[in-house]
């Protein structure tokens, strides 16, 4: 068994080369052995005569050693702990924790003597008392006669010597109490004068350790910005040994080597972040040559789509400014009511002359349909979030729904939106290009009237939306039956061109 050692492991020298060397005297710890020895006494084991038999009876029977606590081994590693705890124990001895104030008064009476002398005080002050009655029965036991004058002479006379000395004894006691008093006061000084020498050494230490916190802060920051300026890289081949490569480590809390590992790592996230970078520098390349050959894609299909529509709006022989309505029915508000009835007559009688026509004026009159459903979908919604009541009838003047932001203002601005898409020029052009019935045409032109918060009541509003709702939807559905659909929007046509890869 090898003999343990109690010692610790030091760090070699600046300059020598990396190796540890183990300091202490080799100890035999006789006691577990002998514990094992007894157990296998005790087991009536025989006496192995092998080698490998005396291994495998010591290792049964012989106690294992105890594994050191590594917490323990921690606190005895770190030298302001240790010193900090022997002054602790040297201040809890025995030797400086003397006995309390009390019991060093109590020390300090005994040893005056000050309780003999009160008593002999006490014993002269009785005597000097009953001298007079002791003369006074002293005169009558012998049949004599005093005043009281010559009995007060005579007490004097007797007392003189006494009083004397009780004073010379009341002298005495009354100096060893002021010494016994300077005494105390003394020890109380040296008491306090201690614990502030003690409270001013264990300041001493903690600053010392807070100066040696901040040392050690200071070096990881620094290591730190070494870090952040040049990387684990720069610092490995910067250092020019491996004592200087060590202290790094153990100061910034890393294992032996660790520097190396982190350069290691720091090397394959560089690697790894450039490869990525270059990665996606190819993928926005592709990503721009793939939009580029998308725009260049719509830009014909548009251009195809323009030419076919002049072509067929040329052969329909309507004027410039009818053809400019039929593209774009917004345009239609900027001419005079006269001017907007001959266009949309003129649109109108062209609407038979060609399928395209046809196709592209049920197109225009589906896509308003459809966003006037919108906005009336969002009337019912917002109408159902906060409750019709509070915007309709009577309740909508109250104090609290004139106020901005109440539910009967936010209904109103709904409700302004929806009839804004129901204007009769709107409804005129839809009429004219030959798409809504005249009485689909009453139904609508009357709900910009009739759809008012303040004179319906709840049920009337609610039924009156459903009637436009429904006569919206029934023109919906007649386009659709011509085999028309909605417009695609840009970002519909650029997702299809992905879908089918180009």
């Amino acid at each position: 068994m090898p003999a343990q050692y109690t010692g610790q492991f030091r760090d070699p020298l600046p300059g020598q080369p990396g190796y540890n060397t183990l300091s202490g005297t080799p100890t035999f710890d006789s006691a577990r052995f002998q514990a094992g020895f007894d157990a296998a006494k005790a087991a009536g084991t025989q006496a192995p005569t092998t080698v490998g038999g005396a291994a495998q009876v010591l290792g049964q029977f012989t106690p294992q050693v105890e594994e050191p606590d590594q917490i323990q081994s921690f606190l005895a590693a770190d030298p302001f702990l240790n010193e900090l705890t022997l002054s602790f124990q040297n201040y809890m001895s025995e030797q400086n924790q003397r006995a309390s104030l009390v019991e060093e008064y109590q020390a300090l009476l005994e040893s005056s003597g000050i309780e003999a002398l009160d008593t002999e005080l006490l014993d002269m002050k009785q005597v000097i008392e009953g001298s007079e009655d002791d003369i006074r029965a002293e005169i009558s036991s012998a049949g004599g006669f005093s005043t009281e004058s010559q009995v007060l002479a005579l007490t004097n006379s007797r007392n003189k010597q006494l009083i004397k000395n009780y004073n010379a004894l009341l002298e005495t006691r009354n100096t060893k109490e002021k010494y016994l008093d300077t005494m105390l006061s003394l020890t109380i000084a040296d008491r306090q004068e201690a614990n502030q020498q003690f409270d001013t050494m264990m300041n001493f230490n903690f600053r010392i350790a807070d100066l040696q916190q901040r040392m050690q802060n200071n070096a990881i920051a620094g290591i730190e910005r070494m870090v952040n300026t040049i990387g684990w890289n720069g610092i490995v081949d910067s250092l020019e040994s491996p004592y200087e490569l060590g202290l790094l480590e153990r100061t910034y809390g890393l294992p032996q080597g660790g520097a190396t590992i982190a350069a290691q790592r720091e090397s394959e996230t560089l690697a790894f972040g450039q490869e990525e970078r270059q990665f996606e520098r190819r993928e926005a390349e592709l990503d721009i040559s793939l939009k580029q050959a998308q725009i260049a894609n719509i830009q014909s299909q548009i251009s195809e789509r323009e030419k076919a529509e002049e072509e067929v709006t040329g052969d329909l022989g309507i004027s410039p400014e009818a053809e400019m309505v039929l593209r774009n029915p917004g345009l239609l508000e900027n001419f005079t009511p006269t001017e907007r009835g001959k266009l949309l007559t003129e649109i109108a009688r062209a609407g038979g002359m060609a399928q395209t026509v046809g196709q592209e004026s049920a197109l225009t009159v589906m896509n308003t349909a459809l966003g006037t459903i919108d906005t009336l979908r969002d009337v019912k919604g917002f109408l159902f979030r906060t409750g019709v009541g509070q915007a309709t009838g009577l309740t909508r003047f109250s104090l609290f729904n004139l106020l901005p932001g109440s539910a009967a203002r936010q209904a109103e601005a709904y409700l302004t939106t929806l009839k804004g898409q129901l204007t009769l020029p709107n409804l005129e052009f839809m009429r004219g290009l030959g798409r809504m019935s005249q009485e689909q045409f009453r139904v609508l032109k009357d709900a910009s009237v009739t759809l008012d918060l303040k004179a319906l009541s709840d049920d009337a509003f609610y039924m009156e939306l459903d009637r436009v709702e429904e006569t919206l939807r029934d023109i919906v559905r007649e386009a659709e039956g011509r085999g028309v659909m909605s417009i695609p929007t840009d970002d519909d046509y650029l997702k299809y061109l992905e879908a089918i890869g180009q």
